[in-house]
């Protein structure tokens, strides 16, 4: 487990490099090590506020962990933002991952100036996130946008259209543990096996997004995570599934794009939503 972080104004420039801090075996929590990453900051500049983007469903309001899967053993339950405000005196506001990504491409990237979007991250799994009006749409329990346990195929798309279920599959298939860059670049190449496992990928993602046009029909879905890393590859290839398995070119009116931030997007986003709930302008 990884956990990055950065120091930012409140423009959203980056003022230090990103940098990470991980964490081997859960030998320390994830609030554990977020709260050293503010002990050290705090050593060497002064800083005005504390901007979460975390796994786990989010209680936005309380800033408290209110479910975790099985990736982060014992989160839920966790307080983050009550312990940092009464461990540092300092204001903290805490959002999803995949919603602060979804934000921070709105407020800098490929979802400025759209009134709905989608945001999917494609990586160890997929996650989700909706935007209405420029506000996270969070559902009755703050669980709106998880994607990733949608049944397509009977089966939860991130079991079959993630990074890691690539990944899985090329390795079952080859006999041979390959990473993501690895298979696509064995693609490029003509390995019939890496072909055919993205384009089986590609094909259950389409599924996924053409339903959220269905159910949504949003200005823009966005794409994100480490898998956009091949969009040379991949981007035409997605679009060209989309529009031959929807039902009907009238509902093909989403514009599908990939994230312009993607190193930076969530933690823009967290900015965004600190800066909205802190009333800073």
């Amino acid at each position: 487990m990884s956990i990055q972080y950065g120091l930012f104004d409140q423009s959203g420039v980056l003022l230090s490099k990103l940098d990470s801090v991980s964490s081997k075996n859960g030998e320390k929590s994830v609030l554990d090590i977020l709260l050293g990453i503010v002990s050290e900051t705090i050593k060497s500049y002064s800083i005005k506020g504390i901007c979460v983007a975390s796994s786990g469903v989010i209680d936005s309001e309380k800033g408290e962990v209110i479910y975790s899967g099985y990736t982060i053993p014992e989160y839920k339950g966790t307080q983050i933002k009550k312990t940092i405000e009464t461990i540092f005196n300092l204001p903290c506001e805490v959002e999803n991952d995949v919603n602060c990504t979804a934000l921070g491409e709105y407020w800098k990237g490929s979802g400025k100036g759209s009134n709905s979007l989608v945001c999917l991250t494609i990586g160890t799994g997929i996650g989700g996130a909706i935007m209405l009006g420029g506000s996270i749409y969070h559902g009755k329990n703050y669980s709106a946008g998880e994607i990733g346990y949608m049944k397509v195929s009977n089966e939860n798309i991130q079991d079959i259209a993630s990074a890691t279920s690539l990944i899985e599959r090329v390795g079952q298939k080859k006999k041979v543990n390959l990473n993501g860059k690895e298979i696509f670049e064995a693609a490029k190449t003509g390995d019939e096996v890496s072909i055919e496992e993205i384009d089986y990928l590609l094909e259950n993602l389409s599924v996924a997004i053409i339903n959220i046009m269905y159910l949504l029909s949003p200005e823009k879905i966005i794409v994100a995570g480490g898998i956009i890393n091949q969009k040379d590859y991949l981007y035409e290839k997605l679009l060209t599934k989309v529009a031959a398995n929807i039902e009907d070119t009238f509902f093909n009116n989403s514009t599908i794009v990939f994230a312009e931030n993607n190193k930076t997007a969530n933690l823009l986003g967290a900015l965004f939503h600190f800066k909205k709930l802190q009333n800073i302008d």
